[in-house]
């Protein structure tokens, strides 16, 4: 079970959301599980970014992780949203159930606090500018030590991290379309094509009834290089049980899908949790 459903922010939603639309529509995370620390400008019809940094797929896996496991949440006194995380929750997520060490963690959420994303999105009124997470503390609050680990009680005390997000997540939080779904099945993906691919369609409310192009899906997620495509099909094919697992089918080169996540509506209600 998540923190979503346990406060209310000051934006007026009851749900942290695992993402949002323009996360995958933009691109913010390169369609692969091994980045290389690069600038990159997107333009699409939905708005424009540009990333400045190292951020791929195995990056969104950590996010998503995060919000959808985060034992609880708040609002600070300077409006950021901060999130309180049990480590080892949030690497067995991110690593497709299976427990990731934490020094991978940490490259990652050093990445995350490094990278700078400058999103323009007009249809939802964001314009931001800034980094992913910006502080990454010890937490005071002790976990419960019955059961915090495999269900075995655990001797030596361990505490939450507490994550400050930055500016940009902070907008695209409170202004963006929100998607809820479990990460889990995106994390068990073998290929960072597939999540690019897989995160792109569920980001739509519906698809057409004759499916998509796959060789369109391939260019819209920063996958469409001619000379690598042939490799990004193959790939995409491997991963076809995964992907179908989440609703999406591949077949003669077409994507067609049976189940989309639901949008989450705000209510407007004040924030009411502390850290």
């Amino acid at each position: 079970m998540s923190c979503a459903e346990q406060n209310v922010s000051e934006f007026g939603f009851a749900n942290l959301p695992t993402s949002t639309v323009h996360q995958a529509r933009l691109c913010l995370f390169e369609p692969t599980r091994r980045p290389t620390y690069q600038v990159r400008e997107m333009r699409t019809s939905w708005g424009k970014a540009k990333i400045k940094g190292k951020i791929g797929q195995g990056h969104a896996d950590v996010l998503e992780a995060m919000f959808w496991s985060c034992a609880d949440w708040r609002n600070d006194l300077e409006g950021r949203i901060e999130l309180l995380v049990d480590t080892y929750q949030l690497r067995k997520i991110a690593n497709g159930g299976k427990q990731g060490s934490f020094e991978q963690l940490q490259t990652v959420l050093e990445d995350l606090m490094g990278v700078l994303v400058d999103v323009d999105i007009p249809a939802r009124g964001v314009t931001a500018c800034g980094h992913v997470i910006d502080q990454i503390v010890r937490s005071k609050i002790e976990i419960d030590r019955r059961g915090s680990l495999n269900g075995r009680f655990c001797d030596t005390p361990r505490h939450y991290m507490k994550v400050t997000l930055g500016p940009v997540f902070l907008v695209l939080i409170g202004a963006d379309l929100h998607l809820r779904y479990d990460p889990l099945p995106l994390a068990q993906l073998q290929f960072g094509v597939a999540q690019a691919l897989a995160r792109h369609v569920l980001s739509h409310r519906s698809a057409p009834r004759g499916g998509y192009h796959l060789d369109r899906l391939l260019e819209a997620v920063g996958a469409g290089d001619p000379e690598k495509m042939s490799n990004r099909r193959r790939e995409i094919r491997k991963d076809a049980e995964g992907l179908k697992a989440l609703g999406i089918d591949i077949q003669s080169g077409r994507v067609f899908v049976s189940k989309i996540p639901t949008q989450i509506h705000k209510a407007a209600q004040p924030a009411v949790s502390e850290l």
